[in-house]
């Protein structure tokens, strides 16, 4: 008999969207799959649309735990989660986004070939946002590298023993944007051997109601948090010469903040970012002005500065 594969899915006002979701994993190739939905205090009918859903499709090779979590935000949830999930192989995913039918299988089949006790398995996506669709893909060569410049280990993103998950420490409950990123990056830091499939396996469909939202300045320093834990995270590592890519990220940051707004709170803070850069130690001249330029091109409205400049960051 195969191996259960889990699936941590956190919901929060999802009832319209949460049977697309679990649709998609009913599709699945791979059998047996365990998926253990958090509701995080919702004020529509998720919880009731959950439970019919349930009592409709599940058997004995796809169950369905529906738990709640008092504890507000994401990680949270996606933490209740993980405490209850007992199989070897797992995800994480999220209560708007779609499977393609064959994830799982995917996923578990790289899992179980991987040779290693420390496999995490990415794949690409499909973004679906404003009417348009890009596809995310997965840079596999130095993963570390490529995750703090691209995202590349987003929460719809990846699979792996549960094992890692847990050694990677709690999800960050106190990160409410970019929370997978750190999260990944703690990963990412435990050296796991990185199988990359080429394959689109997930749509992620964009909503104004998601932890992003449609803006980042409309989440202006809860960003930042988040670049401040990773920056503390590789500055403790062995990686520290990767500290002048958490400069980069935070000097696009800024300039995004100037590019969507002139609120003078926010485009403080953005000149705050830039003063930090500029005073940063750790940063040679010649990576202060190539953070600097591409701050610049990225505040014009220039794509493309990470191919530019970041070769030589």
């Amino acid at each position: 008999m195969s191996e259960t594969f889990s699936i941590v899915i956190p919901v929060l006002n999802r009832a319209s969207l949460i049977p697309r979701t679990l649709d998609s994993i009913r599709r699945q190739s791979y059998r047996p799959i365990r998926v253990i939905i958090v509701d995080n205090g919702s004020s529509d009918d998720s919880i009731d649309v959950a439970e019919k859903w349930r009592d409709t499709y599940a058997d004995k090779d796809l169950t369905i735990d529906i738990v709640s979590e008092k504890r507000r935000g994401a990680c949270a949830a996606r933490n209740a989660g993980l405490k209850l999930v007992e199989s070897r192989y797992m995800a994480f995913f999220d209560s708007d986004d779609t499977m393609t039918p064959n994830l799982v299988e995917e996923a578990v089949s790289a899992l179980k070939n991987a040779n290693t006790g420390n496999p995490l398995v990415a794949w690409k996506a499909r973004l679906h946002i404003d009417g348009k669709t890009r596809i995310l893909a997965a840079p596999h060569r130095n993963p570390l590298r490529n995750h703090l410049f691209h995202s590349i280990l987003s929460t719809q993103r990846m699979a792996a023993t549960t094992d890692l998950f847990r050694r990677a420490g709690a999800w960050n409950e106190n990160l409410s944007c970019w929370n997978d990123w750190e999260f990944s990056t703690r990963i990412l830091l435990l050296n796991p051997k990185l199988i990359f499939i080429n394959k689109v396996l997930v749509d992620i469909h964009h909503q104004n109601t998601s932890i992003t939202g449609s803006s980042f300045s409309a989440r202006a320093g809860q960003w930042e948090k988040a670049l401040k834990h990773v920056s503390s995270e590789i500055a403790a590592s062995e990686n520290r010469a990767m500290i002048p890519l958490i400069a980069y990220r935070a000097a696009i940051l800024a300039a995004i903040y100037t590019r969507e707004t002139s609120d003078k709170q926010i485009i403080s803070q953005a000149k705050k970012i830039l003063s930090e850069i500029k005073t940063t130690t750790q940063l040679t001249a010649v990576r202060k002005f190539l953070i600097r330029c591409s701050y610049i091109h990225t505040r014009i409205g220039l794509p493309g500065a990470s191919r530019i400049y970041g070769r030589f960051l």
